[in-house]
């Protein structure tokens, strides 16, 4: 039996979130690394300052700041801004953002776009098995207490749930619990068949 045979769902989950963890900041770092050394070995040309221009180190930078933040939108911030800027100025996290996946203290650049990831809750706290074909959820009337007794759903996405539906009525469709903060396709098709009006 393998290592991985071995693991639990969990176990498993986390070990490929670490390793996609990786394989992003390897590929980060390149892409930097690429960028300073074509800086450095292809020197702007002499007198041709009016054509060829260098990002400016003074004045304003726009950056696109999306998904788990209270306001996303674009933003103008200063030239020497941290991404921890930009999503202060987009309102900071919501409730349900995956603050792990995104390096807070790396610099700007201009047209920047910064996506802060939802936490997928992998699995039930406390349970790694699907409920019973039979068993149903009502999204319109179940508390915290109980969406999270839906598979992959975790407190953080029923609070979701439960505040979505407080500020937008009740859902008309099933379909309609994607536009739920933290609810990705996967998730959805998860949940789905444990769902009822």
């Amino acid at each position: 039996m393998s290592l991985i045979d071995q693991m639990t769902p969990r176990q498993k989950i986390a070990a490929i979130a670490v390793v996609g963890a990786v394989v992003m900041a390897v590929i980060v770092i390149g892409t930097q690394m690429r960028t300073h050394r074509a800086l450095t070995e292809f020197p702007e040309p002499q007198g041709t300052d009016s054509i060829i221009r260098k990002p400016s180190t003074a004045g304003e930078m726009t950056v696109d700041v999306s998904g788990a933040v209270n306001r996303p939108g674009v933003y103008k911030l200063k030239a020497d801004a941290r991404v921890m800027d930009a999503i202060q100025s987009a309102g900071g996290f919501q409730q349900g953002a995956d603050i792990r996946k995104i390096n807070q203290a790396a610099l700007l650049t201009d047209g920047m776009k910064i996506d802060v990831p939802w936490v997928e809750e992998a699995s039930n706290p406390g349970s790694n098995d699907d409920p019973p074909a039979n068993f149903l959820v009502s999204i319109n009337l179940a508390g915290p207490d109980e969406l999270v007794m839906l598979p992959g759903v975790g407190p953080a996405i029923a609070d979701n749930i439960v505040q979505y539906r407080e500020e937008n009525g009740p859902f008309q469709t099933l379909d309609a619990v994607q536009e739920v903060p933290g609810i990705g396709p996967n998730l959805f098709d998860r949940i789905k068949p444990y769902l009822s009006l």
